[in-house]
């Protein structure tokens, strides 16, 4: 098409939606009368939970080759849904600590859980080797909120899992502890790390 050809075309579609529009309905807002939003990248929560995995340690669960390492212990309490129990977290501060993980593990209680902490914020995956529970994983960004939520991670397996936001925090609990407590992408966690640095 032309120049002359297209400025025509667009002088008939802006003549006809000016005729469309009636007298009394106000101009559209321009983008300086607008307030703008920050875009957040969030990985929705599905309406539907997916099908739970089975509970209690897997069978195929390998013996711990070694005690578990001594963490510093801090808490994460819930504020959008206050019912939720607050979670006493062993915080995973370094990369000995983050690869060894919930590894071996036969039982998780409600009300405890497991923060990995990072350097930086970026796509972090992770996977359930010789991890023994199902989990929900939040995936938490530097400000404590959610980007996105994995449920119902299944056992004994190495594929690599992670939502497509960056996150700082990576949170482990039990399997359908969000689902349980209305946790959803979009909220916040407030995280008391206690002493730990």
């Amino acid at each position: 098409m032309s120049a002359r050809g297209a400025f025509a075309g667009l002088l008939a579609v802006t003549l006809t939606g000016a005729c469309d529009r009636s007298p009394s309905e106000p101009p559209p807002a321009t983008t300086a009368s607008r307030p703008l939003k920050t875009a957040r990248c969030v990985r929705q929560t599905p309406d539907v939970a997916p099908p739970p995995a089975p509970r209690g340690p897997d069978p195929r669960c390998p013996r711990d080759p070694a005690a578990p390492p001594t963490t510093p212990m801090g808490k994460v309490r819930f504020p959008a849904t206050p019912a939720a129990p607050e979670v006493e977290v062993e915080l995973m501060l370094t990369d000995e600590h983050r690869e060894r993980g919930l590894m071996y593990r036969r039982e998780l209680p409600e009300t405890r859980g497991m923060l990995f902490v990072f350097d930086q914020e970026k796509e972090h995956g992770f996977w359930m080797h010789n991890t023994c529970l199902p989990l929900d994983m939040l995936f938490v960004a530097d400000d404590g909120f959610i980007v996105g939520l994995l449920e119902e991670v299944p056992t004994m397996n190495d594929d690599m899992r992670s939502v497509p936001c960056r996150s700082k925090y990576v949170l482990e609990l039990g399997a359908g502890f969000a689902r349980r407590h209305g946790i959803r992408a979009g909220q916040t966690i407030e995280i008391d790390r206690g002493a730990s640095p």
